[in-house]
């Protein structure tokens, strides 16, 4: 590749933000950024949460949903739930009492299709099942995010067992769209 071109294209490289009227900023502001996870579940007969992402900024989260990748004691998983922290605060994204995920197989399936007044959806691959929305809504629900000022916030799964102790794993998926310089990144 000839020098010349190369510098010419390196000066049209986008450095903006989504806020810019500009092309790039439209596509930045109408998402489609992806992050993943995978963690692994190991408590001992008690509630336990995990971090999975790092909350910069402020962002619209578009989805969260999740497979189990590995599922060697997953016996008893109950109250599965997932919230932002900052290390005083929860706020709560699903509710908090409802989601068991007891004996989910490999490939079960989980995902935020509601508000905060509504458990994950949980779908145990060992039958058939499907997942739809309310007549009107999407498949998964949307909402704007911010981290506390200077302080480290974190996207937790939260989860109660009485495995002694539990061994699985989860893939964790969220597709996010920043608001100015907002991030969301795997922890």
């Amino acid at each position: 590749m000839p020098q010349s071109f190369a510098k010419g294209f390196l000066k049209q490289i986008f450095t903006g933000s989504g806020s810019d009227n500009t092309a790039e900023g439209s596509l930045i502001r109408t998402g489609g950024k992806h992050v993943t996870k995978t963690i692994t579940l190991s408590a001992n007969n008690t509630s336990a949460s995990v971090n999975v992402f790092q909350l910069t900024g402020a962002t619209q989260i578009l989805s969260i949903h999740g497979e189990v990748l590995v599922a060697t004691t997953l016996t008893n998983l109950t109250n599965a739930y997932f919230d932002l922290w900052d290390g005083t605060n929860s706020v709560v994204l699903t509710r908090v009492t409802g989601c068991t995920m007891s004996g989910a197989g490999v490939g079960s399936f989980f995902l935020k299709d509601a508000d905060v007044s509504v458990a994950l959806t949980f779908l145990n691959n060992s039958q058939v099942r499907i997942s739809e929305p309310v007549t009107g809504a999407k498949s998964f629900s949307p909402f704007l995010a911010i981290q506390k000022i200077s302080t480290n916030t974190y996207l937790r799964f939260n989860y109660t067992t009485t495995n002694a102790p539990i061994n699985a794993q989860l893939k964790v998926d969220v597709s996010w769209a920043d608001i100015d310089s907002g991030t969301f990144i795997a922890v």
